[in-house]
């Protein structure tokens, strides 16, 4: 039996139409890869080769106690003899960890600089003050029945310049915040100090009981261009990426160094009592910069 084969033909304008839905495809296809690509940025680790550690033992393993810490610090810290503690944690392969006390009640007094809560302390590497671009890592564990109350601050990069010495242009410290989500809160006289970026509102909060890895990358602006970058990565997954930010407006500001406070706060960052006694740990300070 013979089957007659039918024939088709197609018009133009249906090529064109084929044609210009496969380059939509295409378009899309190449957002969803740029969007992707985007959120699978590695971390600095493998994109900085210097980096520098604030070492929390001796060359021979001893570990430092709060007066030795503070002979690195140049005596910009405060709550370092009240409120800290320098031990090993048998759950992260035995590492030496800064343990941060919190306590209700009390105040913070800067001109004896202590507190009843908490630690504050600035890290100033020599080495950061020619960088354009920096990055801060360290890991937090937080206890299983930590209070987080209305929030607080976490260490963050920090600038100034050589006409102020004692005045912070801006900053970037990371944050908890009362839900439990994580934040960044870039600061600078451009920047409201109670405006924060919450790090992947939709999946990621500050988890309990376990250590938790934090990196923030800070990219400089142009002066008078906001064109800066800032991204932060948990447990190595890039939850924030935010370009055009102006943390500068004059090329004399630079990096300094690290903002190692860390205590319960208000929106503004500014120290409040802890509801309730508890302890967190800090691993080593590490950073790296280009």
């Amino acid at each position: 039996m013979l089957v007659k084969k039918r024939s088709y033909s197609i018009s133009n304008g249906t090529l064109f139409g084929i044609a210009g839905g496969a380059f939509g495809v295409l378009t899309i296809a190449l957002m969803i890869q740029s969007s992707f690509s985007e959120k699978t940025v590695p971390g600095c680790e493998m994109r900085y080769a210097n980096a520098i550690g604030f070492a929390l033992e001796r060359s021979s393993g001893d570990l430092l106690d709060a007066g030795a810490l503070q002979s690195k610090l140049y005596g910009d810290d405060w709550g370092l003899f009240d409120n800290l503690s320098i031990g090993r944690d048998e759950a992260s392969d035995n590492r030496a960890t800064m343990q941060v006390g919190f306590r209700p009640g009390g105040e913070l007094k800067f001109k004896k600089r202590t507190a009843t809560s908490g630690v504050g302390f600035t890290w100033r590497p020599d080495q950061l003050t020619a960088a354009k671009g920096a990055c801060l890592k360290y890991s937090i564990w937080l206890p299983a029945d930590f209070d987080f109350g209305d929030g607080g601050v976490l260490p963050g990069l920090f600038g100034q310049d050589d006409t102020s010495p004692d005045a912070t242009k801006f900053s970037v410290q990371m944050r908890w915040l009362k839900s439990g989500k994580i934040a960044v809160q870039p600061a600078s006289p451009e920047l409201r100090r109670d405006r924060f970026l919450v790090v992947d509102e939709d999946w990621l909060k500050m988890p309990r009981g376990q250590w938790v890895n934090i990196e923030q990358e800070v990219l400089l602006n142009t002066p008078d261009a906001s064109n800066g970058h800032l991204r932060v990565w948990v447990d190595g997954r890039l939850g924030l990426d935010r370009r055009n930010v102006q943390l500068r407006t004059d090329e004399a500001v630079r990096f300094e160094g690290v903002m190692a406070d860390t205590h319960y706060a208000n929106k503004a960052m500014e120290w409040m009592p802890a509801p309730a006694e508890t302890e967190i740990k800090i691993s080593p300070l590490v950073v790296r910069w280009k």
